[in-house]
């Protein structure tokens, strides 16, 4: 028994040392400077906000190209911005080369053009994007340009929000924000990972903050990793002093547009006829809003952030986040349901900054305080009570209650996939069998988006696809049932 025993403790100690020598090493990799394909040497962002939320920004940017794998990406310089609150104005644009020759951009190669980012979806827009082509771009060129931003009429009147993350994986040689504005509006600022803040004040009186960074040596980034603005340098200043500061902004507009109308009740009682259980009432209305009301997203104006009446909703019978959530708020409020709008992000940020931002809120769901339940009625596919991974475990702002909270976690209980496959091996080497599979919670949901649109032949060319896929070949002798 000795010898064995020593024999396992050695055994043992081997497995330590090898999983010690494993974790290392990948930490080791990790930590290996990664070579940056192009560099932004030089960038200056200098911001002025006027008493009343208006503001001009100034950007100056220089970027080298240090690969010709980074050609395409450097001999282009965007600029976002909405025709209808913005203005923008290139100053200067040219190409520096290797020898110092300076080629400036030609006329027709600064342009606007309009973005779509609808995912497939109809969405109308006034984003745009201020386009800027260099010529001759190669490596160890440089890409010069001096952009100005003049926003006219502020997202939330009387507001600015100021908020920039830096990625860890581009090259900085120098980052400068300089930010001044009126004193007569109150402005909260917040960094991490930037040297500075407040100086002295300008000559008019206008209050100033000024923040440096440098970034010569890059990590490279990750599939899946969280947003930048989770864990990366940032500088943010705001007249929101919280994100629930913005949570009472939205509330303010959203609420009206959430009354309990006679158009209202009259289709909440249609919705919910012979129905008294106030959830199975909740189910009716969250799956006729899901299903009924297409989503269209309609960002004009002070649409970005401002919801339609529901009774223009129900008449269009499109809408986006915000109308479908403020649709089916009132039809619960019809029922003396009570709900909320809850502002939720829907990519990869799982924080919220310290000061209000409309960034990282991009979405918006309902919350029903009495179940403790969210519901995503854009997610049309997704069961009563399900919500998408994009929106799982994340913070949110209850703009009703003005309090922060978090959908729930995923739990193996409840999101789950069983597969049960049944073959049958005939002597002549044929196989006969079933296979079926059951979703449950966000598993569901994907699967739904997955098969959804198999019908009919479509549904024969699916297993055929995954036979061919094996070099097999059969027939379906029962139909697969439905989703």
């Amino acid at each position: 028994m000795d010898g064995a025993n020593s024999m396992f403790k050695a055994l043992a100690l081997q497995t330590v040392c090898l999983l010690l020598f494993v974790s290392i090493h990948a930490q080791a990799q990790a930590q290996e400077p990664q070579k940056s394909l192009y560099a932004i040497e030089r960038q200056v962002m200098t911001v002025h906000v006027r008493a009343d939320g208006t503001y001009e920004e100034k950007i100056e940017s220089v970027r080298l190209v240090k690969s010709a794998a980074a050609i395409e990406l450097v001999s282009q310089d965007d600029l976002d911005f909405y025709s209808d609150r913005d203005t923008v104005t290139v100053l200067e644009a040219f190409t520096e080369l290797p020898s110092g020759e300076r080629i400036p951009v030609a006329a027709d190669a600064i342009r606007v053009v309009d973005e779509e980012r609808s995912d497939g979806a109809a969405m109308f827009t006034s984003l745009k994007t201020q386009v800027v082509i260099f010529p001759k771009i190669n490596v160890g060129a440089r890409a010069h340009s001096t952009m100005v931003r003049e926003t006219h009429t502020p997202l939330f009147p009387g507001h600015f929000v100021f908020r920039r993350a830096v990625s860890p994986s581009v090259e900085y040689g120098h980052l400068e924000f300089n930010i001044s504005h009126d004193p007569a509006l109150k402005i909260f600022a917040d960094s991490r990972g930037l040297k500075g803040g407040r100086i002295s004040d300008g000559p008019d009186g206008a209050v100033r903050y000024r923040y440096t960074f440098a970034q010569p040596v890059i990590q490279a980034s990750e599939n899946w990793q969280v947003s930048t603005g989770d864990f990366g340098p940032y500088v943010h200043l705001s007249t929101f002093e919280n994100p629930l500061a913005v949570g009472r902004v939205y509330e303010k507009s959203a609420a009206p547009k959430a009354a309990v109308t006679l158009e209202v009740k009259k289709l909440a009682d249609e919705i919910t006829a012979g129905m008294t259980d106030a959830k199975e009432q909740a189910q009716a209305f969250y799956n006729w809003v899901s299903q009924e009301i297409r989503y269209v997203a309609i960002f004009l104006g002070a649409g970005g952030v401002v919801p339609n009446p529901a009774d223009q909703i129900i008449h269009n019978r499109y809408g986006d986040c915000k109308d479908k959530t403020t649709l089916l708020i009132a039809l619960l409020a019809a029922k003396g349901i009570n709900a909320s709008t809850a502002m939720v992000n829907s990519g990869g940020a799982y924080q919220i900054p310290r000061l209000g931002s409309v960034s990282p809120f991009n979405h918006v769901i309902a919350y029903i305080p009495q179940w403790d339940l969210y519901l995503d009625p854009t997610a049309e596919l997704a069961p009563f009570g399900t919500l998408p991974i994009s929106v799982s475990d994340k913070p949110t702002v209850i703009t009703t209650l003005d309090r922060i909270g978090r959908t729930p976690k995923q739990e193996a209980s409840t999101n789950w996939v069983r597969s049960v496959i049944k073959i049958q091996i005939k002597t002549d080497g044929q196989i006969a069998g079933s296979a079926s599979a059951d979703y449950a919670g966000p598993s569901d949901y994907s699967a739904r988006l997955t098969f959804v649109d198999y019908e009919g032949e479509y549904k024969e060319k699916l297993v055929q696809s995954h036979l061919r896929a094996n070099r097999q070949s059969g027939v379906i002798v029962r139909p697969m049932r439905e989703i």
